[in-house]
């Protein structure tokens, strides 16, 4: 059997390859030989091509999930370090690494301690300072900017010691010259667009009813007209988090851009597609010629 299928006969089987011996490679010059041909590779080995030794725990495999989960949210919402090296258009940031920086971000971190240690001082930064340290604690402080943050860095303190809230304001000639106001992730979680609307546009007190002495005599309006904590605003960041969309409301918005003429660049990042009647988005109704209209005025597929 041996020599049947090395001759090949009768079973359909190839012919052996025939390796003719070698030589000294002297002994074959000196017999003029041919060289000898080289051998074939060999075969890879197909058990060899998995992973060797027992499955990955599941564990393991949980962790690598949310590793992926992770740095997929991550490619689609940017993060942190993302939101600080795009800023507002013109806005100041210290450079990465120096000393403004790293104090900054401290004073993120410790915001909690450092609002009420310096809060006798805070108003007193420049206006460049206090712009970046508003735009830090957006991006590094996990509670983000909140109304008492903005009372303590854009209102004067209060003239008693006590340790009370923070009751300053303004006098009719020293409002803010900012020009940039970066609440990046600060909306929707610790700030409300009221409140805040309601903190920069002080609304008009009520008139006595007292009578004048005098029909012909000027009324004097400069008391009862309150300015606007920041008249110059520019550039202002109302980004949200992906997760704050059901907090912010359009019509809020409306209300605010309305007293805000001078403001050129608005950043809405995150924010849900624009409806005024956010609960009735898949509503609709019957108009009197039979088409059927979107409640809302925003149907599911007017992105298409």
């Amino acid at each position: 059997m041996r020599r049947t299928a090395l001759s090949g006969g009768g079973n359909g089987l190839q012919q052996p390859v025939e390796i003719p011996p070698t030589l000294p490679p002297v002994i074959r010059d000196i017999l003029q030989l041919p060289e000898t041909p080289a051998l074939r590779p060999r075969r890879p080995d197909r058990r060899r091509l998995g992973h060797s030794g027992p499955p990955a725990p599941r564990s393991w495999l949980s962790t690598a999930d949310r590793t992926a989960s992770a740095r997929k949210r991550l490619q689609q919402y940017g993060g942190p370090e993302d939101r600080e090296r795009h800023p507002l258009p013109e806005a100041y940031l210290p450079a990465e690494g120096s000393l403004i920086d790293v104090v900054l971000r401290r004073f993120a971190y410790d915001w909690s301690f450092q609002r009420s240690y310096c809060r006798y001082y805070l108003y007193d930064l420049p206006k460049h300072l206090r712009e970046a340290l508003l735009t830090y604690l957006g991006i590094w402080n996990p509670e983000g900017v909140s109304l008492a943050d903005l009372h303590a860095i854009l209102l004067p303190p209060p003239n008693n010691g006590d340790g009370g809230e923070n009751t300053g304001s303004l006098s009719p000639g020293s409002a803010n010259e900012f020009f940039h106001l970066n609440l990046t992730g600060s909306l929707g979680w610790s700030l409300k667009l009221r409140e805040f609307s309601r903190f920069l546009y002080p609304s008009r007190p009520q008139s006595s009813a007292d009578l004048q002495e005098s029909w012909d005599a000027p009324e004097d309006t400069s008391a009862t007209v309150p300015q606007p904590l920041l008249p110059n605003l520019t550039h202002l960041s109302f980004a949200i988090r992906p997760d704050c969309a059901q907090a912010v409301s359009w019509r809020h918005l409306l209300s605010f851009v309305v007293n805000c003429p001078t403001l050129t660049h608005l950043s809405l990042a995150f924010w849900p597609e624009p409806s005024l009647t956010p609960n009735a988005k898949l509503a609709s109704f019957v108009s009197p010629q039979g088409r059927t209209v979107p409640y809302s005025g925003t149907g599911p597929y007017s992105r298409m």
